[in-house]
């Protein structure tokens, strides 16, 4: 099962403008649970473009989530970091702070396996429903 919710990953990261948007979202999500003035970005290397022409969006994003939950106008400086994900990955991406001490695994790969994790109980009942 993961594997053919992989395949549908793989093919939602070609798909430029859904992809554009679920790039926006994660990097935003990564940076607000760091909470720092400066974050950098570890992406695929073949998402590296797509990702450098997002990043005034994505902080403009974390600036406009910030400022309305909490009346605070905080900015976010975003930078790509040398070190990439694999380029066999499903994408998504890694934000640290710190010298990448700090890291937020917002990679579609480990969301794939945090869902499949989480929602084990749930599969095993639909897989395997109670005979009566």
């Amino acid at each position: 099962m993961s594997q053919e919710v992989a395949v549908k990953l793989g093919e939602a990261s070609k798909s430029d403008t859904k992809y554009k948007q679920i790039m926006i979202d994660l990097i935003v999500q990564g940076a607000l649970k760091l909470m720092e003035d400066e974050v950098s970005l570890q992406v695929r290397p073949q998402d590296v473009n797509l990702v450098r022409s997002l990043l005034d969006q994505a902080s403009q994003a974390f600036t406009r989530t910030v400022q309305s939950a909490s009346g605070v106008k905080k900015t976010l400086k975003l930078a790509l970091d040398r070190e990439t994900l694999p380029a066999n990955s499903l994408g998504g991406v890694v934000v640290t702070c710190f010298g990448s001490m700090i890291k937020v695994d917002n990679s579609l790969d480990t969301r794939l396996k945090l869902c499949m994790e989480n929602d084990r109980p749930a599969l095993r009942a639909m897989l395997f429903p109670k005979r009566a």
